[in-house]
């Protein structure tokens, strides 16, 4: 009992040991110049451009929001009556979540 006990706690400081050793080497590396393997967290206030595209369904009510929406200048990939399917960056997406909004 006493060996199970004594191989208990040697396995626990060892694996603790291990854990902060690990995760001393990225912050040791950074100070000494080498290899950064942090997050990049930037100053600026704005957001870095966004290639990315997204594919939405909305709900056209009146001619007004109409020439709202055509303001945008999306892409229509298909239109009905009161509904229309765009294509839109992240921009226009945005654009789209304050026109609904209103």
């Amino acid at each position: 009992m006493a060996i199970r006990r004594i191989f208990h706690h040697l396995s626990v400081y060892v694996l603790v040991l291990s854990l902060l050793l690990s995760s001393a080497g990225p912050a040791v590396w950074a100070q000494e110049g080498g290899p950064v393997w942090l997050p990049f967290v930037g100053s600026g206030t704005t957001a870095p451009a966004s290639d990315l595209l997204f594919r939405t369904r909305v709900t056209v009510d009146t001619p007004g929001a109409w020439r709202d929406l055509e303001r945008l200048d999306p892409l229509f990939l298909e239109r009905g009556d009161d509904w229309a399917l765009l294509l839109v960056d992240d921009e226009q997406l945005e654009a789209l979540a304050r026109l609904r909004g209103v």
